[in-house]
């Protein structure tokens, strides 16, 4: 695929992605959604219909004969947020006057890696080329959502953490993804009924609109400081959205590897803060100024900055 190609295929991708944000984030501003419609809304997203969604893609697409090496996405997400919380110290120690060090920490550390990842994945990608990456993208979320709801909620919530790590360790996609890995492991698809199978993928097919009707309404809740005024905000959005896929794009092109495990890598290092963040915050009552103002920016910038690497990523592999 050509540059101009290219560029056409990812721009289309982020306006698609921008107008369901912008769905949310309307509905919000206009009071059509409160805060705990909102609220209500996530949870129904987060525990059942992007569930349903990662168990019946995992059932009706995953074999272990076909990915050999599932293993090593969860590593894969180990590797990407240990680099990043690497990075994120190192900048800290060289700005000690950094103030809300754990939310600086916190918002470079942890991507949005499920949301966005899959509607770009749907977006530029023909049907079965999409089926493929999902399976990519669920397995690294194992590894990332086993990371956010333990590491995460300590480096965010510090002495506020409640003595439940465990628990928030296996959220329902987790618990998805491993369900649907036993299923497939123990070749028990059959015995799920029709109807059933039928019923997850309806559900599932929600998830994208759902999803970022969420993400834009959460959006709408933010404080939208201006970033010029703020250094710290600056350093977060430029390690985010330019550091972080710069060396991932360096790094990879030297990798002998799948360009689709590529395309998935670069994507999830180039992702803006995760809006979990901001629940987690809510759930242990911190003011998260920071954690927010940067799930926002990021966001916003991220509009810029992803079709940027994106198209170039794919102009260099030749991803089609």
């Amino acid at each position: 695929m050509d540059f101009f190609n290219s560029l056409s295929t990812v721009v289309s991708a982020m306006a698609q992605l921008i107008f369901l944000a912008g769905c949310g984030y309307f509905l919000v501003k206009k009071d059509i959604l409160t805060p705990e419609t909102l609220k209500i809304l996530s949870r129904i997203v987060l525990i059942l219909i992007f569930p349903s969604f990662v168990f019946h893609k995992l059932v009706s697409s995953f074999t272990f004969s076909q990915f050999p090496h599932w293993w090593i996405y969860p590593i894969f997400s180990f590797a990407i947020i240990g680099s990043a919380f690497l990075i994120a110290l190192a900048f800290l120690r060289l700005n000690p006057e950094f103030g809300q060090k754990r939310e600086f920490l916190s918002s470079i550390t942890f991507s949005n890696a499920g949301y966005l990842p899959l509607v770009l994945i749907a977006t530029l990608f023909d049907k079965e080329i999409a089926s493929r990456l999902f399976i990519y993208l669920f397995l690294f979320l194992l590894g990332f959502n086993l990371l956010v709801w333990s590491f995460g909620v300590t480096l965010l919530a510090g002495d506020r953490e409640e003595k439940n790590t465990f628990k928030n360790m296996f959220s329902p996609p987790v618990i998805a993804i491993l369900l649907g890995l036993m299923v497939v492991f123990f070749k028990i698809s059959s015995f799920i009924p029709s109807f059933l199978m039928k019923a997850f993928e309806s559900l599932g097919s929600c998830t994208l609109p759902l999803a970022l009707i969420v993400v834009g309404g959460n959006l709408a809740l933010i404080n939208m400081q201006s970033i010029f005024k703020n250094r710290q905000l600056q350093v977060i959005v430029f390690i985010k959205l330019i550091l972080l896929p710069f060396l991932a794009i360096f790094i990879l092109l030297f990798f002998d590897i799948n360009p689709l495990i590529k395309f998935l890598l670069l994507l999830e290092a180039a992702m803006p803060t995760a809006v979990s963040l901001s629940v987690i915050c809510r759930n242990f009552e911190l003011k998260g100024v920071l954690a927010n103002q940067a799930i926002f920016w990021t966001h916003l910038c991220s509009i810029l900055t992803l079709p940027f690497f994106l198209v170039i990523f794919r102009a260099v592999a030749r991803l089609h």
